[in-house]
């Protein structure tokens, strides 16, 4: 019997082990595998941690302003929120389906070829500067990760995000097939530093509100730490043809009376443990009520459920705690839209605080 030191993968800690010569290096072996994947782990919680102290987007962005103390209520609220609830569907918060997979890019990794069925932007100097690259084209020097596949689905959203030079590739539709070829059906580049705010002035790229995917969506190392410092995503079943800034544009179907794509809604900022302790919301959830009492959430996309948008559980490797339910205590009924921040355009003829054209 030979006496061996190994990692035991808990906090570095070491351990004595009596093994057989045959078994030696087959432990030895699987000491090395298991090391190796913790630094995989250790590596990526790092990334995640330095991705949260990098908001994305220009700090005056529609997604990082403060709702503040004194926001003004849509004279229309209290429809709105009805309308929302008579589709008689709980606030959700999947992340195994229909939501985007984030992928941590750097300098050094592959850069690969993309063959698009549909449009191709590239954003390089503001929200409103879009270069279109003409429809079925073939995009090179994408940074694509080796293990990037597309989360269930079939939006197949996957967004590429080099939180360090603030570049932003998304992709719609995105897949690899069996020869290792990359598609999509549309993409674009943006970026998230300083004058960039989380739209697309033309409504002519990103979901259906006319917004970049990394916008709004909630990652494992906020929830992690406790605190979400911006706005959320959200979507329901239907919202209006119509649309108020920060939205360019709406793929709703719905009637006049559903809220227009890029209204902002805010669970009541009046409410604290008291309510959350009656909706049974776990500590998680609270994290997320207190970001919509803060900054609230923006409609962004039309859906079959109404739902927030969480990364989705392939690339944030949420625990178990994190599913669908998450936030399904939280009633309608203790929500509010208030009027979106100044600064845009509209197609929403109720809304008074923006000017009343389109941006197409």
């Amino acid at each position: 019997m030979t006496a061996v030191r190994l990692p035991s993968g808990s906090g570095g800690r070491v351990v004595v082990v009596a093994v057989g010569s045959v078994a030696l290096a087959a432990a030895t072996a699987a000491a090395i595998v298991q090391a190796t994947a913790g630094d995989r782990a250790r590596s990526a919680a790092a990334s995640s941690t330095g991705e949260c102290l990098r908001r994305p987007y220009d700090r005056a962005s529609p997604w990082n302003r403060l709702i503040g103390s004194r926001p003004r209520v849509d004279r229309r609220s209290a429809r709105f929120i009805r309308a929302i609830a008579d589709n008689d569907k709980p606030l959700t918060s999947d992340p195994d389906q229909y939501t985007p997979a984030v992928y941590a890019v750097r300098d050094g990794t592959p850069l690969r070829t993309v063959t698009l069925s549909g449009y191709y932007s590239t954003y390089d100097a503001g929200d409103d500067s879009r270069k279109g690259h003409g429809f079925a084209r073939t995009i090179p020097r994408i940074p694509i990760p080796d293990r990037a596949v597309a989360p269930p689905g079939d939006d197949g959203q996957v967004v590429l995000w080099n939180a360090s030079t603030g570049v932003e590739h998304a992709f719609w539709q995105f897949a690899r097939d069996e020869s290792g070829n990359y598609t999509a059906t549309n993409g674009y580049r943006y970026h998230t530093k300083a004058g960039y705010h989380g739209r697309f002035a033309d409504g002519l790229a990103g979901r259906g509100a006319g917004l970049p995917y990394l916008g709004g969506l909630v990652r494992r190392c906020e929830i992690g730490r406790g605190a979400i410092h911006h706005a959320l995503a959200f979507a329901y079943d239907a919202p209006s043809r119509t649309f108020v800034y920060p939205a360019s544009k709406s793929d709703g179907d719905g009637s006049d009376g559903e809220l227009p794509e890029g209204s902002r809604l805010q669970l009541d900022p009046a409410l604290g443990e008291a309510a959350f302790d009656a909706w049974r919301l776990p500590l998680k959830a609270r994290t997320i009520a207190l970001a919509l009492q803060r900054y609230g959430m923006y409609v962004v996309d039309n859906s079959g459920s109404s739902k927030i948008f969480l990364e989705a559980r392939q690339t944030a490797g949420w625990d178990r705690a994190i599913g669908p339910d998450l936030v399904s205590g939280i009633p309608w009924k203790a929500f509010r839209v208030v009027q979106p921040p100044p600064g845009g355009r509209s197609r929403d003829r109720g809304s008074r605080s923006v000017t009343q054209r389109s941006e197409r």
